[in-house]
């Protein structure tokens, strides 16, 4: 049998049991018309290339199936005649499209595959990461328990060693016990009466007479 492919686009509103009962009726006219049923995908609401019955957005539906022609004739005949398909198409699919399809979905799975082992390690790398700095903080915190169960030195029962004063310290001591030098504090009025005084008794020495004048 030869192998085809349709893709139909139902309106946007088009509640999802709905959407889901249309899609199973078009699988079981494959099923029951001999033809071999390979792939019935839902790819969801899409925006459409341009406006088709005044519906900017739509939901595609994809199917792969080995049927005969007058199958296909008749699921195009159903999909044509329901409202709530805006668009259809079915094409028959030779062996180098067939191929072209098949290494695609490879691909695809194979990209799945490879993103589905670098989430796990990633996940499994910060798994171990906050198992570290778990540790980590849990030895913290016994660390900081343990110093803090550590009572401090009692300051009074530590020796008090005596320091020897340099000789440069006693001679500053001892000048700053015995205090500063006391100034002269004579007052003006007897220092001019001692001087007076002196200046009369030499007065009166050069006025005696000599004992060879007279």
């Amino acid at each position: 049998m030869p192998t085809y492919e349709t893709l139909y686009i139902t309106q946007p509103e088009m509640a999802e049991a709905d959407a889901e009962a249309l899609s199973k009726s078009f699988e079981e006219l494959v099923e029951t018309g001999e033809g071999t049923l390979m792939k019935s995908v839902a790819w969801g609401k899409r925006k459409l290339a341009y406006l088709v019955k005044k519906h900017q957005e739509g939901l595609y539906f994809y199917m792969q199936f080995d049927v005969a022609p007058d199958v296909v004739a008749e699921l195009e005949r159903r999909l044509r005649n329901n409202e709530e398909v805006l668009k259809y198409l079915s094409v028959r699919l030779d062996r180098i499209a067939l191929e072209t399809l098949a290494a695609a979905d490879k691909k695809a799975e194979e990209r799945a595959a490879a993103r589905a082992v670098r989430d796990a390690e990633r996940a499994e790398r910060q798994k171990v990461a906050e198992e570290e700095s778990a540790a980590a903080q849990a030895k913290a915190d016994e660390a900081a328990a343990a110093g803090a169960e550590q009572s401090p030195p009692d300051a009074t029962t530590a020796p008090v060693q005596a320091q020897e004063a340099t000789p440069a310290e006693e001679t500053s001591s001892e000048s700053k016990a015995a205090g500063p030098a006391e100034p002269d504090t004579a007052a003006p009025d007897e220092k001019t009466s001692s001087d007076a005084a002196t200046t009369e008794s030499n007065a009166d020495s050069e006025t005696e007479p000599k004992s060879g004048d007279q």
